[in-house]
């Protein structure tokens, strides 16, 4: 696991006498938030929810970078189709010919910068996300968006006996 990501019980915090927001550090409350992971292969739609909760100013709004992400694959496909239409119409390389091979290098290298370029896109979105949820365990794993956040989000959650959260 990277230093971002915390394996904690879903609904369990430590008491403390104040909280410190994970994204401000000002003194808060603690907030339900409710996270999602979802991936779409028309028409079954499959996703895992949890409720967590974490010390915040304020309920974030991270919904819609969730549906987002879960349509990142779909906009790649997407970035792909077009890219390659283009150069093919641009360049109309022959099949068999360097032309041809360096198109589909290129289209290659465009779907891998879009993926790219999206993720990081969608992680300046979400804080948080969900990685994995074990009903079973009543464990969850969270991604944070920095190694900051996720080492103040360490001190207030509980994570389960015998494993650590960022191995």
């Amino acid at each position: 696991m990277a230093l971002r990501d915390l394996t904690v019980s879903a609904t369990a915090v430590k008491h403390q006498a104040e909280y410190a927001c994970l994204l401000t550090g000002h003194p808060c409350g603690l907030v339900s938030v409710t996270l999602r992971r979802m991936f779409v292969i028309p028409p079954i739609w499959v996703g895992w929810r949890a409720l967590v909760v974490l010390p915040l100013e304020k309920a974030p709004s991270l919904a819609i970078g969730q549906y987002l992400r879960m349509l990142r694959p779909y906009a790649v496909l997407l970035g792909a189709f077009f890219s390659s239409v283009c150069l093919r119409s641009l360049i109309d390389p022959k099949p068999g010919t360097f032309l041809f091979i360096g198109a589909g290098a290129a289209n290659l290298a465009i779907v891998v910068g879009l993926w790219c370029v999206l993720g990081r896109l969608l992680d300046r979105f979400e804080f948080v996300r969900l990685l994995r949820c074990s009903k079973g365990a009543g464990t969850v794993t969270l991604r944070f968006s920095t190694d900051t956040l996720a080492q103040r989000a360490s001190e207030v959650l509980f994570s389960p006996k015998g494993r650590q959260e960022s191995e």
